[in-house]
């Protein structure tokens, strides 16, 4: 069971323990009142929605409405399917998505900064390959 302060809403396990706020708006011992409201915390699924509310509006204020930027990220994507290494096809697809983004918003930063570091990660793929096929022979 919870409890909530009358002032500002504030939720406490405990009604003794409310660290809000000691007094009203009308100057009365909030520890002589009776609070009787009950509250329910919110359920995981409540706050993962209002999270993801959250995301979308600050990465649409950057990178547009998320039907454009997927429409551009998959045109791109169409041609890059025609790649025939798996592991440089999924760093092309993930560039795709950087660069539909900066189409957008050209000067965010992390999007060029993400860009690199996949193209670093394909680097790192073919390396491996190579050490791979070296030690089976």
């Amino acid at each position: 069971m919870t409890y909530r302060c009358p002032i500002c809403t504030d939720d406490f396990a405990n009604r003794y323990l409310l660290e809000c706020h000691t007094v009203d708006m009308h100057g009365r011992n909030l520890s002589d009142l009776e609070i009787e409201t009950k509250v329910s915390l919110p359920t995981l699924l409540e706050e993962f929605d209002a999270a993801i509310r959250t995301i979308t509006d600050e990465r649409g204020k950057v990178y547009g409405h998320p039907k454009e930027d997927f429409e551009r990220a998959q045109a791109l994507i169409n041609q890059v399917e025609l790649c025939r290494h798996p592991g440089v096809r999924h760093v092309l697809m993930m560039i795709c998505v950087k660069l539909s983004r900066l189409v957008q918003t050209p000067d965010h930063l992390d999007s060029l900064v993400d860009i690199v570091g996949y193209c670093r990660t394909a680097v790192m793929v073919l390396d491996k390959e190579k050490e791979d096929s070296k030690c089976l022979k």
